[in-house]
C-alpha cells in the first residue's frame, strides 16, 4: 500500500453544479458510472467543455495521514501533451452539503442495516472531521416512503435513527423505490448545497403502469425529477433487466454512481462499510480545477492533473476533446502566427466583408502581434485614409470597382500590413440585395461617424476627448466569428474591454432577441431571416458597441 497521496479524476457530478447530461430522447445505455474501486479513466467524460476555451476538471486527493487538508492552486498543476497551462481556480466543493439515505428496511436488507450502523456513524463522523456545513435526513421504504428524519445538522439524530433500523416486512418483490426517491426530493435543500441522495436497496421499484396501482412514477418521471433537482444519484442496488423498474438503469440516465448490491454481500468484493467509506471519500476530497485552453474544437489532447502535497505527488490522466460547435477564441488564434519579418511590431488586418457594392463602406479592424487592439493606426485605399480608434477599427468608403488593397501602418510607421477586397461595379438596381439596418452607421453634419451607442470617430480618425468626446476608456468591444452568414447558421459573439479581457455577463441583443456573455465572453445567435442585423453589446458601466453583419438567403 502506497504511503503517498493519490489523485484520481472523477465525472463532474460528485460534488458540483455540472452534472452529466444525457441525450433525452430516452436511450439509456445500462453503463453507470463505477462507485467502487477507480473509474477505468482517460475518457472525455472527465472533463467539462462547456464553458470552452475554460476547461473543469474534477480531482478526488487522497493524502494518507491524519489531519483535515484543504489545497490550493499550487498543489494543481495541468499540462496538455505536456504543455503546461494555466489554471483559472481550484475549489474545494465539500462546504456544504444536503445528504440524503433512501433506504429499503424490508426483510432481505438485514446484512445492509447492519453495516450502516457502522457506516453512516464513519461517514457522519468524517464529514464533521472536515468541518463541512453537513444536514442529513434518512427516509426509509417497503411499498410506502417514511421521512424519518427531515434534514439536520445533528449527525447523532440520524446515526440514531439509522441504528433503531431493523429489517422486517417485504418478501414480494417489487419494493416502493421510485416513490421514496420522489419523497426525498421533496425535502427542503438548500440552494447552495451540494445535493446528494444515496438510494440503497436489493429489490426492483414498482412503477406507474405496472399493474398494482402502488406507484404514482414512471422511470422517466423520476429520471426527470432527479436531473432537474440538481441531485448527485448514487446508489446500492441490483442490476435487473427490466429497466423500467430499475435503480441501475436509473442511475445511468442521471449520471450518477452505482454499484451491485450483490457485490457487498457474503465477502464479495467489497462490504458495505466499503461503499459507505467510499461515499465520504467522494464527498470529502473533490477539488473542481478550471483552466483555460486553446485546443482547437474538433481536436483531442492528452490531458494530465497532478497533485504536489508534502507527502508527495501523484498524477491523473484524461483526454480534452473539443467539440466542433465551438470557435476557436480570439485571444487563441494568433498564439502560432507566421513570421512577417524580423519586426516584433507585425499587424493583423480583418474586415467585416471581402466583398461590396461601390460606394459603401468597410470596416477594418487592426490588431497587433498579442491580439491587442492598435490605436492611432493609418488605414489607406486609394485616395481614402482614416485612423484607427480605440477598438482598433477604422471606416473607408470605397468607390472604385475592381480590387482595392487597403493598408494598414502603424503609428510608428514601423509595421504595415495589407488585405484586399473587391469592390463591385453598380448595377442599374439596387446597389445591394440586403437593405442597411436602421440603426447602422450614422453621419452627423459635422462628420463625426458614430456606431449606434458606440465608439466614436471622425473621418480622420480622431477619438472622442475630454473637449466634448465619448470617454471611451470603460468602452465595450464586439466582434462576430463571422462578418456574413446564411440563413440558420450559429454566429458567436465575443464581448471585450479596450484591454482585450473577455467580459462575462455583457447583454447581447440582436434581431429582438437578447442575450447574456459565459464566461468567456460569449454568446451566440441563429437568424432566420436575411437582410443587415444591428448586434448591440451593453454592460453597466460602459460604453455600449454595435456592430452590423449580413444574413444572406442560403
Amino acid at each position: 500500500m502506497t504511503s503517498g497521496p493519490a489523485i484520481e479524476l472523477i465525472p463532474p457530478n460528485i460534488s458540483s453544479d455540472t452534472g452529466i447530461e444525457r441525450s433525452g430522447d430516452g436511450a439509456v445505455d445500462d453503463d453507470p458510472i463505477p462507485l467502487l474501486g477507480k473509474s477505468t479513466g482517460g475518457g472525455s467524460s472527465l472533463v467539462t467543455t462547456d464553458d470552452y476555451p475554460y476547461v473543469t476538471v474534477h480531482a478526488n486527493v487522497d493524502t494518507p495521514g491524519p489531519g483535515v487538508e484543504r489545497f490550493g492552486k499550487n498543489s494543481f498543476a495541468v499540462r496538455e501533451d505536456g504543455e503546461p497551462t494555466d489554471l483559472e481556480r481550484v475549489t474545494f466543493l465539500g462546504d456544504e452539503l444536503d445528504l440524503v439515505f433512501v433506504f429499503d428496511d424490508t426483510g432481505s436488507m438485514s446484512d445492509e442495516i447492519e453495516g450502516a450502523k457502522e457506516g453512516v456513524r464513519f461517514l457522519t463522523e468524517e464529514i464533521d472531521a472536515r468541518e463541512m456545513d453537513a444536514r442529513y435526513s434518512l427516509v426509509t421504504f417497503k411499498n410506502d416512503p417514511t421521512v424519518r428524519t427531515a434534514f439536520t445538522r445533528d449527525a447523532e439524530t440520524v446515526t440514531s435513527h439509522v441504528d433503531d433500523l431493523y429489517a422486517s416486512g417485504g418478501g414480494e418483490i417489487p419494493e416502493g423505490n421510485f416513490d421514496a426517491i420522489e419523497r426525498a426530493l421533496d425535502l427542503d435543500y438548500r440552494p447552495d448545497a451540494q445535493r446528494v441522495m444515496v438510494d440503497i436497496t436489493d429489490a426492483p421499484s414498482h412503477f406507474d403502469g405496472d399493474g398494482s396501482d402502488v406507484s404514482d412514477y414512471t422511470f422517466d418521471d423520476v429520471a426527470e425529477d432527479l436531473r432537474a433537482s440538481g441531485v448527485t444519484f448514487v446508489s446500492v442496488a441490483p442490476d435487473v433487466e427490466d429497466r423500467r423498474s430499475s435503480a441501475k438503469s436509473l442511475t445511468s440516465a442521471v449520471g450518477g454512481f452505482w454499484t451491485d448490491i450483490s457485490e457487498t454481500r457474503m465477502g464479495r468484493t467489497d462490504n458495505f462499510e466499503s461503499v459507505l467509506r467510499r461515499i465520504t471519500d467522494l464527498l470529502t476530497s473533490t477539488y473542481e480545477i478550471e483552466f483555460h485552453t486553446c485546443t482547437p474544437p474538433g481536436t483531442a489532447r492528452e490531458l494530465e492533473v497532478e497533485f504536489d502535497g508534502d507527502r508527495g505527488t501523484d498524477a491523473a490522466t484524461a483526454t480534452l476533446s473539443v467539440p466542433e460547435r465551438f470557435d476557436l477564441p480570439p485571444e487563441c488564434a494568433e498564439s502560432d502566427p507566421e513570421p512577417v519579418d524580423s519586426r516584433e511590431t507585425a499587424l493583423f488586418l480583418d474586415v467585416d466583408r471581402n466583398a461590396l457594392p461601390a460606394g459603401e463602406t468597410v470596416t477594418v479592424t487592426v490588431r497587433s502581434a498579442d491580439n491587442d487592439f492598435v490605436v492611432g493606426a493609418a488605414v489607406e485605399a486609394a485616395d481614402e485614409r482614416a485612423e484607427t480608434n480605440r477598438a482598433g477599427r477604422a471606416e473607408l468608403e470605397l468607390s472604385d470597382p475592381g480590387p482595392q488593397t487597403i493598408t494598414a501602418t502603424a503609428p510608428d510607421g514601423d509595421a504595415t500590413e495589407t488585405i484586399t477586397v473587391d469592390i463591385e461595379a453598380p448595377s442599374d438596381g439596387p446597389a445591394s440585395d440586403i437593405e442597411p439596418s436602421p440603426g447602422g452607421i450614422e453621419t452627423s453634419p459635422e462628420g463625426l461617424e458614430t456606431a449606434p451607442g458606440g465608439i466614436e470617430t471622425s473621418p480622420g480618425g480622431t477619438e472622442g476627448t475630454d473637449d466634448g468626446g465619448s470617454d471611451t476608456e470603460g468602452a465595450l468591444v464586439v466582434e462576430p466569428s463571422r462578418w456574413r452568414t446564411d440563413v440558420g447558421e450559429e454566429v458567436t459573439f465575443t464581448v471585450r474591454n479596450l484591454d482585450g479581457d473577455l467580459l462575462a455577463d455583457a447583454t447581447v441583443e440582436a434581431a429582438g432577441e437578447t442575450k447574456a456573455t459565459n464566461r468567456a465572453g460569449n454568446c451566440s445567435f441563429a437568424f432566420e431571416e436575411p437582410g443587415t442585423v444591428t448586434v448591440t453589446a451593453t454592460r453597466d458601466d460602459m460604453d455600449p458597441d454595435a456592430i452590423d453583419i449580413d444574413i444572406e438567403t442560403a
